[in-house]
């Protein structure tokens, strides 16, 4: 191992990260080793944050799925520190990135709030309808797949209300930033409107069926009519109980 560089042992680390699940005698002790080996030589190669943080998140849940809420506390942290000090905290992605670890790390109220705060960084850049619709879309799907992932994980926290309704909220969001787009394009003839609008617009609802889908069978259908319903009242200005 001594005469690999360090993104040579980087890349022997990771592709071992998972044999020693055939070895259960040896699992428990030595996979959180050659996770923390993996992510110490990533931090010591330039740019290898973003791999890191790969052995972070896979480290947070080897601790999680074995009952060391500590240890998966004290991984999310160390990895939050690294992502800050490397990082812009007036980057959006900045606050994604570090609502993942903990996100693998079972720590999903410490989760949301990140995801929060890089909705609200996004939503000061919006511009137009077609950014907003952008935006809504990643979030309503970044809730959707978390869900998706780790359902169970997420109803033993008593958390899986929260991811699908935010789902359902940026979904909403999406919608209507949708209808927005598709009312200025209304502003002129269907003739006027050139192929790749026409390409847009089959693809952005392909995008919305897919998420509604999707929500259904997480049986969100109920939830997100309840949202749509809210959302087009706060719009329209109408008093909501």
């Amino acid at each position: 191992m001594k005469l690999l560089g360090k993104a040579e042992k980087a890349n022997w680390l990771k592709s071992h990260l998972w044999s020693f699940y055939n070895d259960i005698q040896s699992f428990s002790k030595r996979m959180p080793l050659i996770k923390l080996k993996y992510i110490e030589t990533c931090l010591r190669q330039d740019d290898g944050l973003m791999d890191a943080l790969e052995g972070y998140k896979n480290l947070g849940r080897f601790f999680f799925e074995h009952g060391d809420t500590g240890a998966a506390d004290l991984v999310s942290s160390d990895a939050e520190t690294r992502i800050f000090s490397h990082l812009s905290s007036d980057d959006p992605w900045t606050f994604k990135l570090a609502s993942d670890v903990y996100f693998y790390s079972g720590r999903f109220s410490q989760c949301i709030t990140l995801l929060g705060r890089a909705y609200q960084l996004s939503s000061e850049s919006y511009s137009d309808a077609g950014y907003n619709f952008e935006v809504e879309m990643f979030y309503a799907s970044t809730y959707t797949s978390g869900l998706e992932a780790f359902e169970e994980d997420l109803e033993k926290a008593d958390m899986r209300f929260t991811f699908l309704e935010k789902g359902c909220e940026h979904l909403s969001k999406a919608l209507r930033a949708r209808n927005m787009i598709e009312c200025d394009e209304h502003t002129g003839s269907e003739e006027d409107q050139s192929e790749g609008e026409h390409d847009a617009k089959k693809r952005r609802k392909e995008r919305i069926a897919d998420l509604e889908t999707r929500l259904e069978d997480l049986n969100g259908g109920p939830i997100l009519t309840e949202v749509i319903s809210r959302t087009e009242a706060v719009v329209l200005g109408v008093g909501v109980v």
